[in-house]
């Protein structure tokens, strides 16, 4: 206990002969500031370069969207009486995404349903199996046609997001489908 004592002691007494700056003594302090305001400028200029935020381009359904080495399509939209008996779940619709995709680069692209991420008022809905869904490798120069199903419950807005499975390059394509673009 008189050691603990002793040693808290002594970082007081060292503690009050360290200097204080403030931010206004620091003589660094007007770099600092530069420094920041740059960083700042330079985060606005990356996200308008990412197309992140709310200025993002969305495409339509029949759009051809091309993103780095790929070209994708989504080429028809509808709702489908088939049901799977293995589901676990019983929706009110299953949304049907048949799409397009042309792989232009050196290797094969792996793709699945998943790289379809499709949101109903801004909520991720799962997909559902379906026959002859989508899932495979496309070969270079290639192009593939497939499908997707979508569990949906409830009505509203519908927006579809597209990242490649292996997305290094940030790859992403978004496409708002309208009422008017589901075959019924």
């Amino acid at each position: 206990m008189k050691k603990s004592l002793v040693l808290l002691a002594s970082i007081f007494t060292l503690g009050s002969f360290v200097p204080f700056i403030s931010a206004e003594e620091n003589p660094n302090q007007k770099r600092i500031d530069e420094i920041e305001a740059q960083i700042k400028e330079l985060q606005a200029e990356l996200k308008e370069l990412k197309g992140d935020g709310e200025d993002e381009d969305t495409h339509s359904v029949g759009d051809e969207v091309e993103l780095g080495d790929y070209i994708i399509k989504i080429k028809e939209v509808y709702y489908t009486d088939e049901r799977n008996q293995f589901a676990d779940v019983t929706p009110e619709n299953v949304l049907v995404l048949t799409f397009e995709i042309t792989n232009n680069s050196k290797e094969d692209l792996l793709f699945t349903s998943s790289d379809f991420k499709v949101y109903l008022d801004g909520k991720e809905i799962d997909t559902y199996p379906i026959s002859n869904a989508g899932l495979g490798t496309i070969s270079p120069s290639r192009t593939k046609e497939a499908r997707a199903g979508y569990a949906v419950f409830g009505e509203g807005d519908i927006e579809v997001e597209w990242t490649p499975t292996f997305n290094f390059d940030n790859l992403r394509a978004i496409w708002k489908v309208t009422p008017e673009d589901i075959d019924q």
